[in-house]
């Protein structure tokens, strides 16, 4: 005969070889009750989840490394960005000056512009002018391909600087007329974000 215990384990459809372990002989309800069932409900109940010391130590070395990559990637573009507008500008101050040498004039009584220049303020706005005041607005005109006169870098900061040119191509920090000018004395060195070129006084050579 079968016992009522082992008959409620098999109605319960579980494996009554394994259930008559967790069995307990204490009637609840008029019904007996496998002991794995609480048994189970504990360990699930008192489970903690969560992260092992190896695996939050993984994730940060693998958080670490994107980082790293992450940084290191800005930090290229910066370059890239830094040199993409020195060279722009490199060619801009090399194109002012052949337009002094062009189409400067020379001599007492000579008319024409005794001088082309390029400047740039604190905002790393610059532009290309004639005549001595950069800051007549007759005497501002556009590079070649740009629509606007006035050129603003927004992400690079280029230190200000102003810098004339003759008809010879020599570079001045201060021109008027032949008499009353001021030449480049010494190298100028103009920073273009992480890039720096330097203007040579006399030939007005820019590397």
């Amino acid at each position: 005969m079968v016992a009522d215990h082992e008959k409620d384990a098999v109605d319960l459809g579980c494996n009554c070889q394994l259930n008559r372990i967790f069995l307990v002989n204490m009637k609840m309800g008029g019904h007996y009750y496998p002991a794995g069932i609480y048994f189970r409900k504990t360990v699930m109940k008192n489970d903690i989840c969560g992260f092992t010391l190896i695996e939050v130590i993984a994730i940060l070395f693998i958080i670490g490394i994107l980082a790293a990559i992450a940084v290191s990637r800005f930090a290229d573009m910066q370059s890239i960005r830094s040199m993409a507008a020195a060279d722009t500008l490199k060619n801009r101050i090399r194109f002012v000056q052949s337009q002094a040498m062009k189409n400067s004039s020379w001599g007492d009584g000579v008319e024409g512009e005794k001088c082309w220049g390029i400047t740039c303020d604190q905002n790393s706005t610059y532009w290309f002018f004639a005549k001595s005041d950069p800051e007549d607005a007759d005497n501002q005109f556009t590079f070649p391909g740009e629509k606007d006169v006035k050129i603003t870098v927004s992400d690079v900061t280029i230190t200000p600087f102003k810098i004339l040119f003759d008809i010879y191509g020599i570079p001045y920090t201060a021109f008027t007329d032949e008499n009353t000018n001021a030449k480049l004395v010494n190298p100028l060195q103009i920073t273009v974000g992480s890039e720096t070129m330097t203007l040579i006084p006399e030939t007005g050579f820019i590397q």
